[in-house]
């Protein structure tokens, strides 16, 4: 895609982007379509446009309590998209379809972020709006350690991840104390299952997770 065809693309997910802002429940369906540009796309703006929708949307989304597994009806006021099924509790509906949604972004930031064929400043991208999700994903200010330590097992494992991404950690983030605690337990979690893989693999593969595993270590220690 050059030319025209990159700037039909960009306008197009922009319109997308300024709809689901300004009117997140009621343009809802335009998550689908930007998830799937994250996993289809190669054009930095477009990318870079959609990770941030998304990421407002899912923030919002998790100030409602529309990702919690057991979401009160009375926290959530606008019915879900297409949602007219007699019978079904609307509320139910919309808060599984989000859930739905937001495990697809996730998994799409952390393709984003282990594709060898991602840009630095994509993969950074990608990555912010994985530690925004970690922040908030269990409700607002509410860390979350599974979605983190998912996030580590990938820069620990994955050869495509770009130095960039260890500089955002330790620049960003690992100034906290419980992203430290969280990615200290995280390395000993990974450190226990590379040790348990040598006594059974002594591939080059296996030395080259290992060497992952070390530099996510020297990324977290020199600030603990």
């Amino acid at each position: 895609m050059r030319g025209g065809d990159e700037m039909s693309e960009l306008a197009t997910v922009q319109r997308l982007c300024t709809e689901l802002q300004s009117n997140p429940r009621g343009k809802a369906n335009h998550v689908v379509k930007l998830v799937h540009t994250l996993s289809t796309s190669r054009n930095e703006a477009v990318l870079r446009a959609s990770l941030q929708a998304l990421k407002l949307f899912f923030i919002d989304a998790s100030h409602d309590g529309a990702l919690a597994s057991d979401t009160p009806s009375s926290t959530i006021s606008s019915p879900p998209p297409s949602a007219s099924a007699a019978g079904d509790d609307a509320v139910g509906v919309y808060c599984a379809w989000v859930r739905r949604q937001y495990s697809n972004y996730i998994a799409a930031c952390m393709q984003l972020i282990a594709s060898s064929q991602s840009s630095a400043s994509t993969q950074v991208g990608a990555a912010v709006a994985v530690m925004e999700a970690v922040r908030c994903e269990g409700g607002p200010a509410t860390f979350s350690p599974p979605l983190f330590s998912r996030l580590l097992r990938a820069l620990a494992t994955e050869p495509g991840v770009k130095p960039e991404v260890f500089t955002l950690l330790f620049t960003r983030y690992f100034s906290f104390a419980d992203v430290r605690y969280y990615a200290l337990l995280a390395i000993k979690s990974l450190a226990s299952e590379a040790a348990s893989s040598k006594a059974t693999s002594a591939t080059p593969a296996a030395a080259a997770v290992t060497g992952r595993q070390e530099q996510v270590k020297r990324t977290v220690e020199p600030a603990a």
